[in-house]
């Protein structure tokens, strides 16, 4: 029997699929957001879910915070599972993971569409930038390790000084700079030059070691030089020239 966790993966999506990733959930969950079906016996016929199986979900989903029982029999034990804000909040998920499905594998066209209430057009989901509010393709998208709360004290300690220095830095060294701090955090395992700024071959995430790639080709490094730095094949840099 396949296990429910992932202790070996310091990942939110991990996390997350504890807690919503087994067979039937996300199908009780859509039911539940887009159906208003609340009742056990409602969610056992449209799915026609084992009922050992949808108890062991229900009873999941509230131990997690994801929906609330209300009793709605005073003859009979009989509960109504209702969504909480937690819960509600994995609507993106569904309607991202029915556009995946009816882009690969819903040949005979969308089954399903999400439509706004108000205006009565479809839903559109998109990446975008909270920053410059851009809309991001998929391929410009990076991952890089999250902020690391045992280190926020010294963080915050060192971000004046650390300030000082950037200002006094030219364009190359500030570029090196920010791949050394990121493969730091994600525990590089070389380090070397650090009076030049420059760091060895990079051991941290592999969208980190695309990134220093770009930095290197814009400071004018060679693919030679960059796959040496990097440890990305010469055959592969090409996909890294933007």
């Amino acid at each position: 029997m396949l296990g429910r966790t992932y202790e070996n993966q310091t990942c939110s999506v991990a996390r997350a699929l504890e807690i919503v990733g087994e067979r039937w959930s996300l199908l009780i969950i859509r039911d539940a957001m887009f159906g208003g079906i609340t009742k056990f016996s409602d969610f056992q016929r449209n799915l026609g879910i084992a009922p050992n199986t949808l108890a062991s979900r229900l009873d999941g989903f509230v131990a997690a915070g994801l929906m609330e029982p209300h009793r709605y029999s005073d003859q009979y034990n009989h509960h109504e599972y209702v969504l909480t804000d937690k819960g509600l909040d994995l609507q993106p998920v569904v309607i991202a993971l029915t556009a995946w499905g009816d882009r690969w594998a819903a040949p005979d066209g969308p089954p399903i569409v999400y439509l706004h209430q108000d205006c009565g057009e479809r839903i559109d989901l998109q990446l975008r930038c909270e920053s410059c509010r851009t809309i991001v393709k998929p391929t410009r998208v990076k991952a890089q390790p999250g902020p690391d709360p045992s280190t926020a004290d010294r963080s915050s300690k060192s971000a004046s000084s650390r300030s000082a220095s950037r200002s006094t830095m030219t364009v190359p060294e500030r570029a090196t700079e920010r791949v050394f701090t990121a493969a730091h955090a994600a525990n590089a395992r070389t380090v070397a030059d650090t009076a030049g700024r420059r760091i060895g071959r990079p051991v941290a995430h592999p969208a980190e070691k695309i990134e220093y790639a770009r930095l290197l080709k814009a400071q004018g490094a060679s693919y030679g030089e960059i796959s040496v730095q990097t440890g990305i094949p010469k055959t592969s840099l090409h996909r890294y020239r933007s």
